[in-house]
């Protein structure tokens, strides 16, 4: 059973799961092997570790001689001898392996096979001929969903609760003031979540997070919150498509949630959902090309030129060009021959790093309604203050 003799510590049924998990070397392979629920062994396993760290013990699929945690190299290795040579200390440094987003994709792909297909049928509605080139897109501005804002610190109370119901809300609202459109576009514009790990720091910066501590409950009510969204929409228009950009703040779970998306929504074929790592999304209707970006990596005046260069047969039949943005959690719109380019508020509160550097923008959710031949012809507004005083 290993050098651990696991079996001392856990019931028989522990280590036979635990015994399958670490020869398939997989969770999911191991359920079918067992031919129980991937779940059951989810919490098998994880009671195992714990009941192992309460002993100071590593299991030896993380920790033994020559190996390292997954996701991690080992760099060096510090051993402090006895007076017989004996190995009595030992300090492994290990250093994180680069990215493999591909295999990030592939594994949480797996995690999401028991869910695949679980989403709830919606009877699809009837779309008036008036309403077949109309276009609803539903913009959210950085979420920031998981993060922790004090209103004595910052001006305003935030958390993962405050967050989820306020998008969820205003979601609701906006699709009750939109027109029955035949498609939907759903735009998360990037930092979904406000922080991509348990380090409580952005991954390419270092930067410090407030955050709410408990990842796993801020992760599924996120989840959540964007299935209520998707399904509102199902209510009212006949397709969905719902891109989710990658953050500077949610580098690596801006792709869990479109994987998991997909998986949901894997016999729905009302939902469309693009799973691309690529910064950039375009979406054509009729007469109008859309982009959008979190806009974390290239400035307004360069994004008309990217759209050309990526898009030309696009941007060659259409008369109507817009760029949608976030990142920067302000209004604005500039226009740029051949193309609007529009970044947009966020819903969050301020933290209180934001509150200390003096930014000060309003919080809001916004929808637009594209023609196929007419470009944008309406929009709709929810301010955060009328879904607080509700």
């Amino acid at each position: 059973m290993g050098q651990w003799e696991i079996e001392k510590y856990c019931t028989e049924r522990q280590a036979e799961v635990y015994a399958i998990f670490t020869k398939m070397g997989s969770r999911q392979k191991a359920a079918q092997v067992l031919g129980i629920n991937r779940r059951t062994v989810d919490k098998t396993i994880d009671r195992v570790h714990t009941i192992l760290a309460s002993k100071g013990i590593a299991p030896d699929h993380l920790m033994s001689k020559n190996a390292v945690a997954p996701g991690l190299h080992l760099e060096r290795t510090t051993t402090l001898l006895g007076p017989k040579g004996e190995t009595k200390l030992q300090w492994v440094r290990a250093k994180a392996d680069d990215v493999d987003l591909v295999g990030m994709q592939n594994a949480i792909t797996e995690a999401f096979e028991d869910y695949a297909g679980r989403s709830v049928r919606v009877r699809k509605p009837r779309i008036k001929k008036d309403y077949k080139n109309y276009l609803s897109i539903y913009p959210m501005g950085d979420p920031h969903i998981g993060m922790y804002s004090w209103a004595q610190e910052s001006g305003a109370d935030f958390d993962t609760e405050m967050a989820t119901s306020q998008l969820t809300e205003a979601m609701q609202r906006l699709v009750d003031s939109s027109p029955p459109s035949k498609h939907a576009l759903i735009l998360n514009l990037g930092d979904f979540f406000h922080s991509d790990n348990l380090d409580n720091r952005t991954h390419r910066s270092g930067h410090a997070l407030d955050v709410d501590t408990r990842m796993n409950k801020v992760w599924q009510l996120g989840m959540e919150a964007l299935l209520a969204c998707i399904d509102a929409a199902k209510e009212k228009h006949e397709h969905v498509t719902i891109r989710n950009e990658i953050g500077n703040h949610d580098d690596h779970t801006s792709l869990l949630l479109s994987i998991a998306l997909e998986a949901w929504y894997k016999n729905d074929p009302r939902v469309t959902v693009d799973r691309s790592p690529a910064k950039f999304f375009y979406f054509k209707w009729g007469k109008c090309l859309i982009g959008t970006t979190h806009g974390d990596t290239v400035k307004f005046p360069k994004l008309a030129g990217v759209m050309a260069a990526d898009r030309p047969e696009w941007w060659g039949q259409t008369l109507y060009r817009y760029w949608y943005t976030g990142h920067f959690h302000s209004q604005k719109v500039e226009e740029y021959p051949g193309v609007l380019l529009e970044q947009f508020r966020t819903l969050a509160a301020k933290d209180a790093w934001t509150a200390g550097a003096g930014y000060r923008a309003g919080r809001d959710m916004r929808l637009i309604i594209m023609h196929k031949d007419k470009g944008e012809i309406e929009r709709h507004r929810v301010d955060v203050n009328e879904l607080e005083n509700k």
